[in-house]
C-alpha cells in the first residue's frame, strides 16, 4: 500500500535534503522505505482503512513523520558518538532491540491506537430511562387492542 505521508513533508521536517549534492548521497530510497513501513506499523496498530493521507487523522501522519525523521537522523542507531576520537557507541540490545530500523515508541503506538478507536470520544454504554414517580399499570394480557381506563385503574 501507499505511504500516508509524502516525501515533501517528510523533506520539510528535516534539517538536511535527501540528496546531498557535494557527496552525491541520496536517502530518497531509504526515506520513501521508512514511510512505508512507518505507514504499515501504523495500519496494523490503527486501522487498516487508512488507505490514503486524505482518510488518515492527522496525529497518525504526524507519528509517522516523526519516527521517519527520527530514523533518517540515525539510520545506523547509535546510541554514542563523538567526532575527536572517534567514539561511536551501539545501545544494548536489550534496551531497544528496533535500533537502526524505522519504528514507533511505545507512547506513539499508543497514540496510534487511540486513533485507530476513534480518538477523543469517550466510550459508554446504554443505560435505562424512567420517568421520576412514575407508576407501571397492570393490563390483563389476554387482551389485545383498546383497553378502557376504568380496567386500568
Amino acid at each position: 500500500m501507499a505511504a500516508l505521508a509524502t516525501l515533501t513533508e517528510l523533506e520539510a521536517r528535516l534539517d538536511f535534503p535527501l540528496v546531498d549534492e557535494v557527496s552525491e548521497d541520496d536517502r530518497t530510497s531509504i526515506a520513501e522505505s521508512a514511510l512505508e513501513d512507518l505507514s504499515e506499523d501504523a495500519r496494523h496498530y490503527g486501522s487498516p482503512a487508512w488507505t490514503d493521507p486524505q482518510n488518515t487523522p492527522a496525529i497518525v501522519k504526524s507519528l509517522i513523520l516523526r519516527a521517519a525523521k527520527r530514523y533518517l537522523v540515525n539510520t545506523d542507531g547509535f546510541e554514542q558518538s563523538r567526532s575527536g576520537d572517534e567514539t561511536v557507541g551501539w545501545g544494548n540490545v536489550t534496551k531497544d532491540e528496533q535500533a537502526g530500523s524505522a519504528h514507533f515508541a511505545p507512547a506513539e503506538i499508543a497514540q496510534i491506537e487511540k486513533a485507530g478507536r476513534g480518538g477523543r470520544l469517550p466510550s459508554f454504554g446504554s443505560f435505562g430511562t424512567y420517568a421520576w414517580n412514575s407508576q407501571t399499570f397492570p393490563v390483563k394480557r389476554d387482551r389485545k387492542g383498546y383497553v378502557e381506563w376504568s380496567e386500568i385503574l
